[in-house]
């Protein structure tokens, strides 16, 4: 692995950028595309960025939802471009006594992770706001989530496979908006999104109420990069769009995405 490389990503990274250049790798020996599993968004501008380097690669994503977080990625060989069947996709739907019961993107998530999924196997899990729900999955899990999943904590649900432009439409209300800070330390920037202290974002992140791209962190020095996606307990959640460089001053001018209610 390049030096050149590795400067441009956290150390923590390493053994991704490792896995994306060998995908690289294979595409490049075997003239075949790779397929990825479901990939949150700063893995994928990881190999992206990689992929930019090489120029007989092309990079192409899809994950059923418009701008969807979670999504997979297909490596290919410059002459190949990719059918929308060949992510090898699956739109499923809930059926549940909607009167009578509700269900929460975590209970969902968590019906499916006890039935033996991985995270990376599932991909947006979407609401209309109505009680209808709708997640994107693979193929083969399309089927197996249909035929072992019943439940989502105490209620009865069925699942069954939907067209996918049927696909439901995530009214989100993301805001951009443009600041500076003198680091992209996770205490930093929390502070600088919520208008907070920065001992009151450090508090916040110590007592676990922090998730980058899905997992927890407590430590509020951690470094945020571009396409990071921050959940906050209580808060709400943000992205990391860009890094505009410095300003005379120093200091870093970020633009960020902030998720509205």
């Amino acid at each position: 692995m390049e030096a050149s490389i590795t400067q441009h990503f956290r150390p923590d990274e390493a053994p991704f950028i490792r896995q994306v250049e060998a995908w690289l790798s294979q595409v490049s020996g075997e003239y075949r595309p790779v397929l990825t599993d479901f990939l949150n968004p700063r893995q994928r501008y990881i190999i992206q960025t990689l992929t930019n380097r090489v120029s007989d690669i092309s990079f192409y994503e899809a994950g059923i939802f418009t701008n969807a977080e979670s999504q997979r990625v297909m490596l290919a060989p410059v002459y190949f471009t990719p059918e929308a069947t060949d992510f090898d996709l699956s739109l499923l739907t809930l059926h549940y006594p909607i009167k009578f019961a509700s269900l929460s993107h975590r209970s969902i998530l968590g019906a499916l992770m006890h039935a033996g999924l991985k995270r990376t196997g599932v991909g947006d899990i979407v609401t209309d706001g109505q009680g209808q729900w709708q997640l994107a999955t693979t193929k083969p899990l399309g089927q197996f989530i249909s035929q072992q999943v019943d439940r989502v904590g105490r209620t009865k649900v069925t699942l069954t496979e939907l067209d996918q432009g049927l696909a439901l439409k995530p009214a989100l209300n993301w805001q951009e908006e443009t600041f500076t800070v003198a680091a992209l330390r996770l205490d930093s920037v929390l502070a600088k999104v919520y208008h907070m202290s920065r001992n009151d974002a450090k508090h916040v992140v110590e007592n676990g109420q922090v998730r980058i791209n899905w997992t927890e962190c407590q430590r509020p020095d951690y470094t945020l990069g571009v396409r990071d996606l921050i959940s906050v307990r209580h808060f709400g959640r943000f992205k990391i769009v860009a890094d505009n460089g410095l300003t005379k001053k120093e200091k870093i001018r970020l633009t960020v995405a902030v998720l509205k209610k």
